[in-house]
């Protein structure tokens, strides 16, 4: 049971002495002009490094982690968020620790709110207009190219799949109106300029055929054959040879 009055000391204050307790350096303190959220990934071609640059991260600033995983194909990312005086100090503490193992990262401004209910797979869209594709072949790249097309036209992000299953490679899809799905995929450059994009892809809406008439066909019953026996077609007596058979 925790005990409370005035004589109880802040949390914040404890966690700063455990932290200088265990040798970890003092965080930095958030200034006035350090109210933008960024979020940073590091995208690693090793596990191991994968651990010691989240470990590093942690120490070095006062950050969220988001994720931190392997991935296929044997890879590792460390995500997190926070004001921009933290993460930069994160950035550099990871940086440092990943050194030759960093395959690809970002860092972003206010990431797009849709991003995360996008690779979480709980993104709901109701209705399927046109259809966009980026595929990449780093998930760094394709987190950057998502945000940039969220951000660049009036679009909703279905699905981002980051590298599991996929043999290293990630893919985002989209959906708004045709103008806005290609100016949204066109917006999300940074994965090309890097040299990462695998493909891109605009598939335009189905549209429903306009309903047909349907001919109503009444039933006609016709006895348009010669009877060998008889002669007879339709009920009327045949002369000729037929009629004689």
């Amino acid at each position: 049971m925790r005990s409370s009055g005035a004589g109880t000391r802040p949390r914040s204050t404890v966690r700063v002495e455990l932290r200088q307790h265990a040798g970890v350096p003092a965080r930095p303190a958030v200034t006035e002009g350090d109210t933008v959220t960024r979020a940073r990934l590091i995208e690693l071609g090793s596990i191991a490094a994968g651990y010691q640059v989240c470990d590093a991260m942690l120490k070095a600033a006062d950050v969220e982690l988001v994720l931190a995983r392997s991935i296929c194909s044997g890879k590792y990312m460390v995500m997190v968020r926070g004001e921009v005086g933290a993460v930069r100090a994160a950035v550099a503490s990871g940086n440092t620790a990943g050194s030759f193992s960093v395959i690809d990262c970002f860092t972003i401004a206010n990431l797009h709110e849709s991003i995360f209910p996008a690779i979480s797979g709980t993104a709901k869209v109701e209705k399927l207009d046109a259809l966009g594709i980026l595929e990449s072949s780093s998930v760094a790249s394709l987190i950057e190219g998502a945000d940039a097309a969220a951000k660049a036209a009036d679009v909703r992000l279905i699905e981002g799949r980051l590298a599991m299953a996929l043999g290293g490679k990630a893919f985002v899809t989209l959906t708004g109106d045709v103008a806005a799905v290609e100016s949204a995929v066109a917006a999300a450059q940074a994965i090309g300029q890097k040299g990462l994009l695998v493909n891109k892809v605009v598939i335009l809406p189905v549209r429903s055929p306009p309903p047909r008439r349907v001919p109503v066909f009444e039933p006609v019953f016709r006895h348009d054959c010669l009877s060998p026996k008889t002669g007879v077609v339709n009920g009327q007596k045949q002369s000729g040879p037929e009629s004689e058979l």
